[in-house]
């Protein structure tokens, strides 16, 4: 999956209480999402759902609490 059209990109938009987050390729087709706690248990379930996608490229509106794989 080296190819720039077989990268998924992750969407991230933080709240207090929960992350929400958005999967698509470069040509913006939705491969999934959901929303997760930002307590240790929905970071983990964020991290199990991120490791799905075997190439990503975090982007983020607030730099922490960022995933990046």
């Amino acid at each position: 999956m080296n190819d720039a059209k077989s990268r998924v990109v992750i969407g991230m938009d933080p709240h207090k209480r929960s992350v929400t987050i958005e999967v698509m390729t470069a040509d913006e087709t939705i491969l999934g999402g959901g929303r997760f706690g930002t307590d240790e248990a929905g970071f983990a379930a964020m991290r199990r759902y991120v490791s799905q996608s075997q190439s990503v490229s975090g982007r983020s509106r607030a730099a922490a609490g960022s995933v990046t794989t």
